[in-house]
């Protein structure tokens, strides 16, 4: 088959969580032997860095288009949606140049099946008019604007998250409505589209992880872990919050904690808060995000607000590494407070993280639990297989 795929953003480097599912499914479709091409919205630098990854870029695609994002047309567009009743992130994706490049293609590419990522791309998907039309929404982004209302004081900002939620939402009933296929991750956030549709054709792809042999049994038992891309404000936010409410008092009982911070992209307001502070390391971007986590007793996700699954547990347990995480985080991953720690105030936080660091041997027991979970549960060998049936069924 041949297939179109269209991101808002790129998927190379592929380093990051809203990078990783998209270039495993093009990955391997393509080693499968089908034929995989791919729009992407992309700055120049963006452009630049991925015409300088061709090995990549041959892992995942037959053709590679590049639509240069214009910001002043996509914030002028913003301003459009004031009257237009799409969702403002949508819309700054929506103008003329690239409508005519994703029509082009799909006028000339023959295509069997259109997939878009995210709903910000679902309005180029209704261009089609022949071909099977995929939408991975992966997350339900108007249940993370739910969940964001009622924490937010400022009152524009609220008033403006009522609104886009609302947007949001139509456009994934739309998609659902219309579309040939859905897929998503958790069913709280397919839960939150039958608000407004029926989510028959919705089918539950989780995320997986590319299962390793390495397993975290040698580790300084004094550092934790953090693991995002940190330009993403909810990352961003996380540590924040640790570092203000947490970190202070888990020092007092472990002068020797470190927190180490990896992932691309830390804001300066983190790196100026972090200057001179002995207790908290920022990596940056890292070569092999395994081996950084294997090096710390324990992941910490103290994310409060989130729709999805969170990638960064997975990659944790999955060499080992024990995860301690909130509610929210643990529910689409697993209940079992056995396998998947859980804190939500700051005492918890700093109790179960003592409990892991001081017990070498509750550790050992949580790391093998660790890995076991998801060699059992979240291998991508099992999604991909089921993501195949319910592409040859929409084909059939």
């Amino acid at each position: 088959m041949k297939f179109l795929f269209l991101t808002s953003h790129p998927l190379i480097p592929n380093n990051a969580g809203n990078t990783v599912r998209t270039y495993t499914i093009m990955k391997w479709l393509k080693e499968n032997g089908h034929t995989v091409d791919w729009i992407t919205f992309a700055t120049e630098k963006e452009h630049e860095i991925i015409l300088n990854s061709q090995k990549d870029l041959n892992n995942i695609c037959d053709k590679y288009t590049p639509i240069i994002i214009d910001r002043k047309k996509a914030l002028k567009n913003c301003i459009k949606a004031i009257f237009t009743g799409k969702p403002f992130k949508a819309e700054f994706y929506n103008y003329k140049e690239a409508n005519d490049i994703i029509k082009k293609e799909l006028r000339e590419g023959n295509y069997d099946i259109v997939s878009g990522y995210l709903y910000l791309t679902s309005q180029f998907v209704d261009f089609c008019t022949k071909e099977t039309k995929w939408l991975d929404i992966v997350d339900s982004i108007s249940l993370l604007y739910e969940r964001q209302i009622p924490n937010t004081k400022n009152l524009l900002k609220k008033l403006f998250l009522i609104e886009e939620k609302r947007r949001v939402l139509k456009v994934e009933g739309h998609s659902v409505r219309n579309f040939d296929l859905i897929t998503m991750i958790s069913d709280t956030d397919k839960n939150q589209i039958s608000k407004v549709a029926d989510t028959d054709k919705i089918v539950l792809i989780k995320n997986g992880v590319n299962l390793d042999e390495r397993f975290s049994s040698e580790y300084n038992k004094n550092m934790i872990a953090y693991l995002g891309d940190m330009a993403y404000i909810q990352n961003h936010n996380a540590v924040m919050w640790f570092i203000d409410n947490v970190l202070p008092d888990l020092v007092k009982v472990n002068p020797d904690i470190i927190l180490k911070v990896i992932g691309k992209g830390p804001k300066e307001e983190l790196i100026e808060k972090c200057r001179g502070n002995k207790h908290v390391l920022i990596t940056g971007l890292v070569d092999d995000v395994k081996k950084e986590l294997m090096e710390c007793a324990v992941l910490i996700c103290p994310i409060k607000i989130s729709s999805g699954l969170q990638n960064k547990v997975l990659e944790a347990m999955s060499v080992g590494v024990p995860s301690i995480v909130t509610e929210q985080i643990a529910i689409p991953i697993t209940k079992d407070k056995s396998i998947l720690l859980q804190a939500n105030s700051e005492k918890e936080w700093i109790e179960q993280i003592q409990r892991v660091c001081e017990n070498p041997e509750y550790r050992l027991e949580l790391s093998g639990k660790s890995k076991e979970f998801i060699e059992n549960n979240f291998s991508w060998k099992f999604f991909l297989q089921k993501l195949g049936g319910e592409l040859k069924r929409i084909r059939s």
